[in-house]
C-alpha cells in the first residue's frame, strides 16, 4: 500500500513534457520493448535458473542476448542455407542507454567464455613448451631440416580497441573467428576515429562469414588471406555514441546488429545485495562449463547443418512478408536491409538454441547412462519450440530498430523526409512550426488548416499559432510547451454541450444539455443514492434504467465516433478503486486531485467507489492522443484510469456528489507524447494457426487451463490480440477444464482485458502452452 501525494500547482503538461524528454533516447515501458515472459521457461538448460534471478524484464533480456552471443562465438563449423548462401550463426548486439543506466551489466557474461579461453591458454602454453624443445633440438642439431614452427596464440576474445593491423593478426591466429566484446565502446570509437574504427569492412564481411585478403605495409607479416572470416560483436554504450559509431543508418552496419535500448530508471536503486549476485555466478560458471565443452567440442572443426522443417519456413515467409509488407505500408521502406538482416537474425537465433537444447539433453542422456557423450548430429533440425522463440524475439527486436531509426531521424532529419509513422498525427509542436512555414509561403489560414488539421474551419487555430511564432523557436533538446492555455471553468462547462440518453440501452440521444447543468444537479440524487445502498446486483438493474451522457460531445444519430457532431473540449476519465487497491489514501484522493491545474471537475461516480474527473483539452481531433498522454501522466503519479474513456463515445451514467470539487480556472492540456511509432502496427498475428491449435484442443478435448497461472495467461493472449471478439475463443479453450464454470470464465476474461498487453502476453504464450500438452500445428 502506498499514499498517494500530489504537489500543489502540478501541471500534467509538464509531466508529459518530462516523459517526452525521457523518450528521447526511448525511454518507454511499453512492453512491446520486452521479450515475451513465456519464452524465459522455454529455453535450454541453465537458461531458465539464471533468467529467473532476474530482478527486470531489462536485465532479462540483456541476460539472453548476452548468453546467446557468447554461445554464437565459440561453435565453429554450424551452418544453414539462407538466400542461397552458407551462412554461419554469429550474432552482433548493441545494448544502449543513457550514463549509469546499467549497460554495463552485461560485462559479467563475458565469464560464460572464461572457462573455454582458459583451455585455449593450456594448449597454447602446451603447443609453446613443446615447441621450444623441437627448436632448441633443431638448433642443437646445427638448423638442419625444416625449422619448427612457433604455435599461434588462439583465443576467444579480440580486441575491439585496436587498430585494424592488430584486429586482421588475432583474426589470423584464429583461423578467422574472434569475439569483440566491449561494454565501454568509446574507447573504440578513440582508437579508431572514423565510421566504427578503421576496421568497419571487417565487420560487415564477418557478419556474412566472407573471405578476407589484406596486404599493407603495417601488417608486418605482409599479405593474409583468410578463407572465411567469422566475428561475434556484444557491445554497450550511450545513445550519442552510437551516431558516432555507426553514424547512419544506411551504411550497412545498422542492419547487421540486435539493438536492445535500456528504458530510464528514475529510482536509486538498491545497492547492498549480493546474495542474488552471488548465485548468478554460479549459474554463470555452470552454463560456461557447458561452453567449454561445447568450445572443445567445436575445435575438432567437423561440419553441421542447421534446416528448417517446411511448416516453419512456411511460417517464416508469412510473417517476414508481413513485416515487409508493414514496413513499406508504414514508410519504413529506407529499412529494406535490416528487413532482410532480422529474417537471417531470426534463423541464427534458432540455430543456436536448438544446437544447445540438443547438446544439453545429449549430456543429460550421458550422466543417465554413464556412457561417452557422442558428437551432436551432423544434420541438426530446428526444434518447434526454439523456432517459436525466436520468432517470439525478432518481433521485439523489431520494435527497437523502429525506435532507433526514429532517434536517428531526429538527430540528422535530413536523412530521410517524413520519418513519422503516420504523417497525421505529428506532435503538435510539429504542426505548428510547419503551419508557420506555410503561411509564410503565402497560403491562407483555412489552407493551411485543411493541410495539417483537415478541417478548414479551425483556420483560427492555424492563426493562433501562427501569431504566436515566437514561442516555438526552441532547441531540439529542450522541451516544447507553449504559454499555458487556461479556461474559465463555469462559463466553459455551461458552453460545452453534450448528448444525453433517458438510458444507458438507448441507441440514439433524446436531447442534448450543457455540462455544467448536468453536473451539478440534484435532479438524480434519490436514484444515485438508491444505487449506492444496493448490493451488486441490485446495483447493476437500478444503473442500466438512470439517464447518461456523453461527456466529450454531441452526437449524430446513433452514439458512434464518426457521428460526433461537435466535441466538448473536455475528456472525461474514471478513477476505479478496483483498479488502485494498492492506494491507501483512496478514500482521500479527491483532495490530492485537486491540487493538479489541469481538472476541471471531479465527483463521485454512480456507485460512489470512484471518481470522474474532467480535463481541458487543446485540439478535439486528437481526443485519443491526448487521453493516452494523460494516461501515462497520470501513471506517472501512481495512479491507474480506465483506458475505455479513450473512447470518444463513451457513455457516462448520471451521478450526484453534493461535495463535487470544480476550478475556477483550469490549464488546458497542450502537450502530447512523442512516441510516433504505432508498434501494434507491426505486431504479426497468426490467425491461421490460432484457429487450426483451437481445433486440435476440441477435437482431442485437451485441458490446458488447469493450472491458474496457464488459464490466466491464456486468456490475456486473446485478449491483447483479439479484445472482446476474443471471448468465445476463451471459452472454447477452457470448457474442457473439469471445473469450468461459465460465469467465471467470462469474469476471468474481463479482468484479462484490462492488462493484456501490460502483462506482456502474445499468441506466443498460447502456442508454447498448447504445445507442453503436445499441441503443435
Amino acid at each position: 500500500m502506498k499514499k498517494i501525494t500530489i504537489n500543489a500547482g502540478t501541471d500534467l503538461n509538464e509531466i508529459i513534457s518530462h516523459l517526452n524528454q525521457e523518450r528521447k533516447s526511448l525511454q518507454t515501458k511499453q512492453s512491446y520493448f520486452h521479450f515475451e515472459e513465456w519464452i524465459f521457461n522455454a529455453l535450454p538448460n541453465l537458461m531458465p535458473k539464471l533468467i529467473a534471478e532476474m530482478p527486470s524484464n531489462v536485465k532479462k533480456d540483456t541476460t539472453l542476448l548476452a548468453v546467446l552471443t557468447v554461445l554464437s562465438s565459440i561453435i565453429k563449423d554450424y551452418f544453414t542455407f539462407y538466400d542461397d548462401k552458407k551462412e554461419n550463426c554469429q550474432l552482433y548486439v548493441y545494448v544502449l542507454g543513457d550514463p549509469a543506466q546499467g549497460k554495463g551489466s552485461v560485462a559479467k557474461y563475458k565469464d560464460l567464455g572464461a572457462l573455454f579461453q582458459k583451455e585455449l591458454n593450456e594448449q597454447y602454453r602446451e603447443q609453446l613448451n613443446a615447441y621450444k624443445q623441437l627448436h632448441k633440438e633443431w638448433e642443437d642439431n646445427d638448423k638442419k631440416g625444416e625449422e619448427p614452427q612457433k604455435p599461434l596464440r588462439r583465443t576467444l576474445f579480440v580486441s575491439g580497441n585496436s587498430s585494424k593491423a592488430s584486429l586482421i593478426r588475432d583474426l589470423s591466429a584464429n583461423e578467422g573467428f574472434g569475439f569483440i566484446f566491449e561494454t565501454e565502446t568509446d574507447t573504440i570509437y578513440a582508437a579508431n576515429k572514423s565510421d566504427f574504427g578503421s576496421f568497419s569492412d571487417i565487420l560487415r564481411k564477418a557478419f556474412h562469414s566472407e573471405s578476407l585478403s589484406v596486404s599493407r605495409m603495417n601488417i608486418e607479416e605482409g599479405s593474409i588471406e583468410m578463407e572465411q572470416v567469422i566475428l561475434c560483436v556484444l557491445l554497450s554504450s550511450t545513445l550519442d555514441q552510437i551516431f558516432k559509431l555507426i553514424p547512419t543508418y544506411d551504411n550497412g552496419l545498422f542492419s547487421r546488429f540486435i539493438f536492445y535500448i535500456l528504458p530510464a530508471d528514475l529510482e536509486f536503486k538498491q545497492v547492498f545485495t549480493k546474495s542474488k549476485t552471488e548465485l548468478i555466478y554460479v549459474l554463470i560458471k555452470k552454463i560456461g562449463e557447458t561452453f567449454r565443452e561445447i568450445g572443445l567440442e567445436n575445435l575438432k572443426r567437423y561440419p553441421k547443418e542447421f534446416v528448417l522443417t517446411s511448416p516453419q519456413e512456411e511460417r517464416f515467409l508469412k510473417y517476414f512478408r508481413f513485416i515487409n509488407d508493414s514496413f513499406i505500408k508504414y514508410d519504413r521502406i529506407h529499412l529494406k536491409g535490416n528487413i532482410n538482416r532480422l529474417g537471417l537474425i531470426c534463423v541464427r537465433l534458432a540455430m543456436l538454441l536448438t544446437y544447445f537444447r540438443n547438446y544439453s539433453q545429449i549430456h543429460d542422456a550421458e550422466m543417465e547412462i554413464d556412457q561417452p557423450k557422442p558428437s551432436i548430429a551432423e544434420t541438426i533440425l530446428c526444434n518447434d519450440i526454439d523456432f517459436d522463440i525466436a520468432l517470439s524475439m525478432v518481433q521485439t527486436i523489431v520494435c527497437h530498430v523502429l525506435a532507433l531509426d526514429e532517434l536517428y531521424q531526429k538527430k540528422n532529419p535530413k536523412q530521410r523526409g517524413s520519418f513519422l509513422i503516420h504523417s497525421g498525427r505529428k506532435h503538435g509542436a510539429d504542426k505548428k512550426m510547419e503551419a508557420i512555414k506555410l503561411r509564410e509561403q503565402g497560403l491562407s489560414y483555412a489552407q493551411i488548416s485543411q493541410l495539417i488539421l483537415n478541417d478548414p474551419s479551425l483556420k483560427g487555430t492555424i492563426k493562433r499559432w501562427v501569431d504566436k511564432k515566437e514561442s516555438f523557436s526552441v532547441s531540439e533538446t529542450e522541451t516544447n510547451l507553449e504559454n499555458k492555455i487556461t479556461i474559465e471553468v463555469k462559463a466553459v462547462l455551461k458552453k460545452a454541450k453534450v448528448s444525453f440518453f433517458d438510458n444507458v440501452t438507448q441507441a440514439n440521444p433524446s436531447e442534448k444539455f450543457d455540462l455544467f447543468n448536468l453536473l451539478t444537479t440534484s435532479d438524480f440524487r434519490d436514484a444515485v443514492n438508491q444505487v449506492r445502498m444496493a448490493d451488486v446486483e441490485r446495483q447493476k438493474q437500478i444503473k442500466l434504467s438512470l439517464p447518461a451522457f456523453t461527456a466529450s460531445g454531441v452526437f449524430n444519430g446513433s452514439r458512434k465516433r464518426e457521428n460526433l457532431k461537435s466535441h466538448s473540449g473536455f475528456i472525461c476519465i474514471d478513477i476505479d478503486k478496483q483498479d488502485n487497491l494498492n492506494i491507501e489514501n483512496f478514500t482521500k484522493l479527491k483532495l490530492e486531485l485537486s491540487n493538479i491545474v489541469n481538472i476541471a471537475y471531479m465527483g463521485h461516480s454512480v456507485s460512489g467507489k470512484g471518481f470522474f474527473v474532467l480535463i481541458p483539452i487543446e485540439n478535439p481531433e486528437m481526443h485519443e492522443e491526448y487521453f493516452t498522454a494523460i494516461q501515462e501522466a497520470f501513471s506517472q503519479l501512481g495512479i491507474v484510469i480506465d483506458k475505455s474513456c479513450k473512447d470518444v463515445s463513451r457513455l457516462r451514467i448520471v451521478s450526484y456528489d453534493k461535495g463535487y470539487y470544480m476550478a475556477d480556472k483550469a490549464i488546458v492540456i497542450n502537450t502530447l507524447l512523442e512516441s510516433n511509432t504505432d508498434m501494434k502496427a507491426f505486431e504479426f498475428v497468426d490467425d491461421e494457426r490460432f484457429t487450426s491449435t483451437i481445433n486440435a484442443i476440441e477435437k482431442q478435448k485437451i485441458d490446458i487451463t488447469a493450472r491458474y497461472a496457464d488459464w490466466f495467461g491464456i486468456g490475456c493472449a486473446i485478449a491483447n490480440t483479439f479484445n472482446e471478439k476474443g471471448r468465445g475463443y476463451f471459452h472454447a479453450i477452457s470448457k474442457f477444464y473439469p471445473k469450468y464454470d461459465v460465469k467465471a470464465t467470462d469474469e476471468q476474461y474481463s479482468a484479462c482485458l484490462k492488462n493484456a498487453r501490460e502483462n506482456g502476453y502474445s499468441l506466443g504464450t498460447f502456442f508454447y502452452l498448447a504445445s507442453l500438452h503436445d499441441i503443435n500445428v
